[in-house]
């Protein structure tokens, strides 16, 4: 049995609220003077899990969440997971259950009005937004046979009201340039379901590789039409390599591409198909601390960027950091 509760309280200050906020003011920077407020957030949950194994080889999981949001009220969403393991080697699952996400405080109020480059861009927030409620279900096959792994999968999620967010400007305005203008807004009812496929092979303990899979159709119910910012096909080829020393020392190659990527801004409607080189290494230095750097986009892909092409990726981003754990 596992049970808690939690508590999350967020506090966001900054122009990137505009007057979306309270406690209003202004900010000066390099001549520039913008408007920013502050917005308060309060969330409260329990839950509770059961896992109970009814033979050797069935086990079930029943479990119900209750999320309480100092704006939304009070939700509960029940699930239930189940497990059949054939052999050691080998599982049948099957989940299904109710989910719950309130919209950020992002979400909600920003007023973000920012210079990138050669553009304009401002992302408008809605505090008109309603909650995202889920219903979600998911069944797959897991096995390992020697140095191989593998799984294979299916799911199916209805969401009413998913929250997800628009451009819908983009032009030349004289005296400012390109501007570019995207807002949150609620999908009245959304489909999201696709099959997802794994397979690893360990050539030995130190080298792997694994490649995944993933076909998505995702429908926004309302309008009988696809949902934005996704791609149809999606998938990694990986290779990894760890020391396992007793504070190891590990690093991963991969490849990330994408195909049949739906992109639309007003009545420009663009699919792209593209791939990223990304690589990342890490070391553990003692028990509750870790250090990395990588780099995204090794070669630093780009794409058409025109009058009727405005969706882009990063350049090449390098990255460094450390975790600590208490």
């Amino acid at each position: 049995m596992t049970y808690g509760a939690e508590w999350t309280t967020t506090n966001m200050r900054g122009t990137r609220f505009g007057g979306g906020g309270d406690n209003k003011y202004s900010e000066t920077f390099a001549g520039i003077t913008k408007a920013g407020s502050e917005k308060d957030v309060d969330t409260y949950a329990a839950y509770l899990q059961d896992e109970w194994k009814i033979t050797d080889k069935w086990l079930l999981i029943p479990a119900v969440r209750f999320d309480h949001h100092n704006a939304f009220g009070s939700h509960t969403s029940p699930k239930i997971g189940t497990t059949y393991s054939f052999s050691d080697n080998s599982r049948f699952k099957v989940n299904y259950g109710k989910s719950f996400r309130a919209p950020t405080v992002y979400e909600l109020y920003s007023t973000m009005d920012k210079r990138m480059g050669m553009m304009n861009v401002q992302v408008l927030g809605n505090p008109d937004l309603k909650p995202e409620k889920a219903t979600n279900f998911d069944i797959g096959f897991e096995a390992e046979q020697g140095k191989w792994s593998g799984k294979l999968g299916y799911y199916h999620n209805e969401i009413d009201n998913l929250i997800d967010s628009d451009m819908f400007y983009r032009g030349y305005v004289p005296g400012v340039g390109m501007v570019v203008k995207s807002k949150y807004y609620n999908v009245g009812e959304a489909e999201i379901s696709g099959a997802e496929a794994e397979v690893g092979y360990n050539f030995n303990d130190n080298w792997n590789v694994k490649a995944t899979y993933n076909y998505t159709d995702a429908k926004d119910k309302t309008a009988n039409a696809r949902l934005n910012n996704r791609a149809r096909q999606n998938g990694v080829v990986q290779l990894s390599y760890t020391d396992n020393a007793e504070l190891p020392c590990s690093a991963t190659l991969w490849s990330k591409w994408y195909v049949d990527y739906l992109y639309k801004v007003s009545s420009n409607v663009n699919t792209y198909t593209f791939n990223t080189f990304n690589f990342v290494a890490d070391k553990q230095i003692t028990k509750n601390l870790h250090v990395y750097a990588g780099v995204d986009n090794i070669f630093d892909k780009t794409l058409p960027y025109d009058e009727n092409h405005s969706y882009t990726i990063d350049g090449r981003t390098w990255r460094v950091g450390a975790e600590m754990t208490f």
